[in-house]
């Protein structure tokens, strides 16, 4: 079992053996994770040593957990053991963006973490945090977030025609689009629209970002927000939203509202994609050991 994205990859192993000799049979599970991580982390430089005051940086971590799990009927013993092995990390500097009207913003430090990693890459000078965060950058933020460009070379070759008419296929962002749709992380307004340039609402927002993560199906079954204004979440947003808030992913006002039409600016839209970025990051790889390693 196991998951790969460019943040890490997990693979876990369960094997039961059981050991037949003289003295009778021993019974042994084996749980045996290997794993590796990507950690973004923020250098300050030294100002009289650098023109810039500081930097992110990858740091790339391995390591191997295990767990084993006996029973010797013949000497009744049972028990367990757990082993683990950490590797040295290694580093990569990244570039460093400059926005001349982020300065003292307060969603400076998630825009500029974005742009480090990729998740953006337009060349502007200016960010326009207070702008509408449109359809068309964030999905193709979430994907680059969760790494699908394994999909860039299949769609590059095969996608002749745009699926939709209001995004051209020739479009530098259209293999994400394409890819975001066929696998069912977001819709288009009807079958031949996308409406690209359209605002992100925080309801639609929640849905996308859920369905990245492949976790839609983790509310239970009557889910209730702590949002105040949980009935006014549209059906088909309601169980993203849930999922999203207890993933720490989005948060609702002052006044515990999640204000579901309530449309996005790309300064709320990073902060939020940032908070997606470190469940990645960390929590993801996290609940999944803990879910296979204890699992009975």
């Amino acid at each position: 079992m196991g998951y790969e994205n460019f943040w890490g990859a997990t693979e876990t192993q369960i094997i039961d053996y059981e050991i037949i000799g003289n003295n009778g049979t021993t019974l042994v599970t084996s749980k045996v994770s290997d794993s590796t991580t990507k950690k973004l982390e923020y250098r300050q430089h030294d100002p009289t040593l650098s023109s810039f005051t500081g930097g992110h940086i990858i740091i790339v971590n391995s390591d191997m957990v295990s767990k084993y799990t006996y029973s010797y009927p013949y000497y009744l013993r049972n028990g367990s053991f757990d082993l683990s092995k950490q590797n040295t990390p290694t580093l990569q500097r990244l570039v460093v963006p400059k926005f001349l009207d982020l300065t003292n913003h307060w969603a400076k430090d998630s825009i500029e973490k974005l742009y480090s990693i990729g998740v953006f890459d337009d060349s502007s000078v200016k960010f326009m945090p207070g702008e509408i965060m449109t359809r068309y950058d964030f999905t193709i933020g979430v994907l680059k977030a969760v790494d699908t460009r394994v999909t860039e070379s299949t769609t590059k070759k095969t996608s002749t025609k745009s699926i939709f008419k209001d995004v051209s296929a020739k479009d530098k962002g259209y293999m994400y689009i394409e890819s975001a749709v066929n696998q069912g992380i977001i819709n288009g307004f009807t079958a031949e629209l996308f409406k690209p340039d359209d605002p992100l609402t925080r309801a639609q927002a929640a849905a996308v970002l859920v369905r990245a993560l492949g976790m839609e199906g983790r509310a239970p079954a009557s889910a209730y927000s702590k949002f105040a204004d949980d009935r006014s979440i549209p059906a088909w947003a309601r169980n993203s939203a849930y999922v999203a808030n207890e993933l720490g992913i989005i948060h609702g006002d002052a006044n515990r509202r999640f204000n579901a039409q309530q449309h996005l600016t790309r300064a709320e839209a990073s902060a939020m994609l940032q908070r997606f970025v470190d469940f990645l990051e960390d929590d993801l790889q996290k609940n999944y050991r803990d879910d296979v390693l204890n699992l009975n």
